[in-house]
């Protein structure tokens, strides 16, 4: 392998005794068996990795490229595997010239240790000193690189901001100053934003701040702002250097300096409405900022909330009004969450029918929205209450309760679909399923190539009902049963009746080659079909919306959530939608905010460690059910996390409450009869002298310095010692024969002996481990042993992706592939194979399962055998066995509740893994 650094990156030629090596390695199966005996086995290894995610790139049969800016995006082991771990490097700024002279200049050189390096070369982030090499850091490639490209201006003005915009990068960077330098402070502002004050809820305070320049200095700032100031303090001469777009932006701002009135909660509702014309903040900076003002703002939301009545059947008990909705509430940090909680605050409160009344004519004489109420800002919407008021009063309903019969409902739903931002809870929704035959069974359309099991022609047809309900649906099918195919089905129902334009598809990356290629499978006549990803997708929502459907990410859709947010949706469709689990999050808020008339969610796992993701993926099917995160904290998840065994009634009253959108069926269920058997293995492996050697010397390290090493270290540290001690080494051995590294781990050796069991069955296997330490070294041993060239998928992978599982399954014979657990979580099939092994275990059962079920779903037909082999040592309850121990616990709570909670294990439970050894 010959590595040059060069102009545009790092230089792979790979040859074999002159004979060129390109990935994958497997297409040369003779050449493959050579590289594996060569020092540099580990090498090519990972240089395949990173062509697979895309990291380098081929110029040449057998010569790859590294970019220098994709150095950054490494983590700390990949550097390590591929040599880049290099030592760090300082950098010094200093000038030459005066800045007013000609020959003016601004210069780096590198230090160590203090001491100027001398000469050197750099390759991009890279500096070589002789024969030794450093690694620059983000910062440090900004600054130099910035530095290189500079053109000095000719006027001292400009010359002076460029050098306060070196300073601002140079002490990013860390880097140090020439004493001549560093005696003077220059800064350069190309942002600004806006802080607020208010002692009253009738006013509020407007405060510019220009971002970078230190408070001592902001405070001396006078009158307008000027491009070019100098402050003197202290006897040290400060200049400041301020783009022309800030200077406007700030003066614009400080004119206003006060708002007042009914200008307060709009502010606070709608804060860039009142920036000037070409003034630009960060949106959610600002609104931090604004946030915590802490003012007092509601909004009138009507409500209905129907419910069968007890005494008489056929007749339903409607009662309705106004609330008065806090939007202070929306508030999602578990600080404040905890403060009401504490305080027995309530976050609605009603308002009788003369209330209403009074308000909406205050509203309408004062021609303002907001109406300051019970020492509070009120939002009325004049129009939406008195149209309510007119449905209410035609129904002949006053503010109280009032019972109807059955064949008038249909007019209080006619208030549901008509009215925006009216309230309901559970049993208005359960009233209208109960309306719909929900036994009924629909016919797929003719359009849908393919045969759907009975379960899925019941999950197609749920989806269908609930579309022609204007209802959201939760397809929560357990990993296997075809989610993507119950909802393609309902995709072509709405092809053949004309209503698939447009559908959005957002799903993670991984997924989106698998969806166009079962769209194609399946729905073959579709062909308006637009992947939104890269960087030439498109920014214009007019030429989105000609699709029928859009495909793109969560992180995409993040970025272009204003132009999508255009684009108004017939249905919005979230594969993976525990990408939102966290509500708090920007995807889940940009999701949340697409313009779309019907939502879809799928998931395997409604739930991983919090109710707080049930929650809000329910927030994004059907907004309002489970009412305000707030409210749904203290009365589902607090005493629901806190004790399940206590609350049971509690959990059966959560279920019943999203059943109306909620559809889960589990595989042992629906698939006893269509899958085979599953059998799991327990195997106790012993640790080798080697590693009962190191095991002793960790937990007494841990015993006597608790605090310094940390629980999670420790325990980490041992589960990569039990898969094999060279995982604790700084590098990957070069020269190491196999046998050593098998003799080093016993449960490596026991793995081979269960390989080759399963290669006189002619059969395939899948093998987990987290570690990408640990999978070199099962590809190298594997190799070695069966010469079968073990291809790995972990991380960010995706080139050629499906191409290597599809060859993985429909190959003959023995083969073996490795896997991270979390990175084959989703979307693959690899029903080829019929064992899993999993090498090393996760915290959280629901993972390992979603891990096993990438062999054990539909489409496979043989037995399939799960094995965990666990690391044991004789007179030591090894942290295996108690790891293993407590992910039992926590599948009892998978299998024994539809909404599993508490996944993770706790802290105090892993405590507990190093107790007495």
């Amino acid at each position: 392998m010959d590595v040059q650094l060069r102009e545009d990156g790092i230089h792979y030629e790979l040859a074999y005794k002159n004979r060129k090596v390109s990935f994958p390695l497997a297409s040369d199966e003779k050449l493959c068996k050579k590289i594996y005996k060569t020092e540099e086995w580990s090498h090519y290894v990972q240089l395949e990795q990173l062509w697979l995610c895309d990291m380098i790139q081929e110029v040449a049969p057998g010569s790859y490229i590294l970019p220098y800016e994709n150095i950054s995006d490494l983590n700390e082991e990949e550097k390590e595997l591929m040599g880049l771990e290099l030592s760090s490097v300082d950098i010094a700024v200093s000038e030459k010239g005066n800045v007013g002279s000609k020959d003016y200049k601004i210069l780096w050189h590198c230090e160590k240790d203090g001491q100027h390096l001398g000469r050197i070369e750099r390759f991009g982030n890279i500096i070589q000193c002789g024969q030794e090499r450093f690694l620059l850091t983000k910062e440090q490639y900004d600054l130099i690189g910035y530095i290189d490209r500079m053109v000095m201006p000719g006027t001292l003005i400009d010359r002076g901001k460029e050098f306060a915009k070196v300073k601002a990068k140079a002490n990013r960077a860390q880097a140090r100053f020439a004493p001549f330098t560093d005696s003077r402070d220059f800064y350069y502002v190309n942002d600004m934003e806006l802080d607020c004050s208010s002692e009253n809820d009738m006013e509020v305070n407007l405060h510019p701040v220009l971002c970078g320049l230190p408070d001592k200095l902001q405070k001396h700032l006078q009158g307008n702002m000027e491009e070019v100031q100098t402050v003197s303090q202290d006897g040290h001469r400060n200049h400041i250097f301020v783009e022309p777009s800030v200077c406007n932006s700030y003066n614009a701002m400080k004119s206003m300096d006060k708002l007042i009135g009914t200008q307060v909660p709009r502010f606070i509702e709608q804060p860039l409405s009142f920036i000037p014309e070409g003034v630009s903040f960060d949106k959610d900076l600002f609104a931090k900022r604004v946030k915590g003002l802490k003012i007092h703002k509601s909004s009138a939301v009507p409500y209905i909330r129907v419910e069968k009545s007890e005494e008489e059947p056929g007749w339903f008990d409607v009662s309705a009004g106004i609330l008065l909705r806090d939007d202070s509430m929306e508030e999602n940090s578990e600080e404040y969450d905890r403060a009401v909680d504490e305080q027995n605050q309530e976050n609605l409160s009603a308002l009788d029918q003369s209330e209403l009344s009074q308000l909406i004519e205050t509203a309408v004489e004062q021609g303002e929205e907001y109406v300051y109420y019970n020492n509070q800002w009120v939002k009325i919407d004049a129009k939406q209450c008195n149209q309510f008021q007119e449905k209410l009063h035609n129904l002949d309903l006053d503010m109280g309760k009032n019972r109807v019969p059955k064949e008038k409902l249909h007019q209080i739903l006619d208030i549901y679909e008509n009215i925006d931002g009216i309230e309901y809870n559970e049993t208005f929704l359960e009233n209208l399923r109960s309306l719909r035959e929900r036994t009924k069974e629909y016919e797929v359309s003719r359009l849908f190539q393919g045969i759907l099991k009975s379960y899925q022609l019941e999950g197609y047809s749920f989806l269908r009902r609930q579309h022609e309900s204007g209802i959201g649906a939760i397809l929560a099918d357990d990993m296997g049963l075809g989610k993507t195919v119950q909802v393609i089905a309902l995709l072509a129902f709405l092809k053949e009746n004309d209503q698939l334009t447009p559908t959005l598809l957002v799903v993670p990356e991984v997924l989106i080659d698998n969806w166009v290629s079962e769209l194609g499978k399946f729905l073959p006549s579709v062909k308006k079909v637009y992947c939104h990803r890269g960087k030439d997708r498109y920014k214009n929502s007019a030429k989105v919306s000609q699709y029928e459907i859009v495909i793109t990410t969560y992180e995409t859709l993040a970025r272009d959530q204003i132009e999508l947010g255009k684009v108004k949706w017939q249905m919005m469709i979230c594969d993976e939608t525990q990408k939102i689990k966290n509500y708090r999050t920007l995807l889940a808020c940009a999701v949340k905010g697409m313009n779309a008339k019907h939502r879809i969610a799928m998931t395997g796992t409604p739930v991983e460690n919090r109710l707080s993701e049930l929650w809000s993926i329910t927030d994004f099917v059907q907004p309002g059910l489970l009412q305000n995160y707030t409210w749904f904290r203290k009365h589902y998840e607090v005493p629901i996390q806190s004790d399940m065994d206590a609350n049971e009634d509690l959990i059966n009253e959560l279920v019943e409450k999203i059943n109306p959108i909620f559809l889960r069926r589990l595989k042992y269920q629906v698939l006893k009869d269509e899958l085979p058997t599953k059998e799991e293995h327990k195997l106790a492996v012993e640790l080798s002298n080697m590693q009962k050697q190191h095991y002793e010397q960790e937990i007494s390290q841990y015993q006597n310095s608790k605090r310094a090493i940390g629980i999670i270290n420790t325990i980490q540290r041992l589960i990569m010692l039990s898969s094999h001690p060279r995982l604790l080494e700084s590098s990957l051995p070069v020269n190491v024969q196999s046998k050593d590294l098998i003799k080093e781990s016993k449960k490596l050796e026991y793995t081979l002996e269960l390989l080759k069991d399963i290669k006189k069955k002619k059969e395939k296997v899948l093998i987990f481990t987290k570690y990408k330490k640990m999978q070199m070294i099962l590809r190298k041993v594997i190799y070695d042993t069966f010469r079968v060239d073990a291809m790995i998928i972990n991380g960010d992978v995706s080139k050629n992706r499906m191409e290597m599982i599809n060859g993985f399954n429909t190959g003959k014979g023995f083969d073996v592939m490795i896997l991270s657990p979390k990175a084959a979580g989703v979307g693959l099939n690899i029903t080829g194979a019929n064992h899993v092994i999993h090498y090393t275990r996760e915290w959280n059962p629901a993972i390992e399962s979603q891990a096993t079920d990438r062999a054990y779903r539909i489409g496979q037909d043989r037995m399939v055998h799960v094995y965990y082999p666990i690391a044991v040592c004789q007179g030591i309850y090894s942290v295996e066995e108690k790891l293993d121990a407590l992910l039992e616990k926590k599948k009892h709570l998978m299998s024994e509740v539809v909404v599993p909670v508490n996944m993770s294990i706790r802290q105090e439970e892993l405590e507990e893994c190093l107790e007495a050894g």
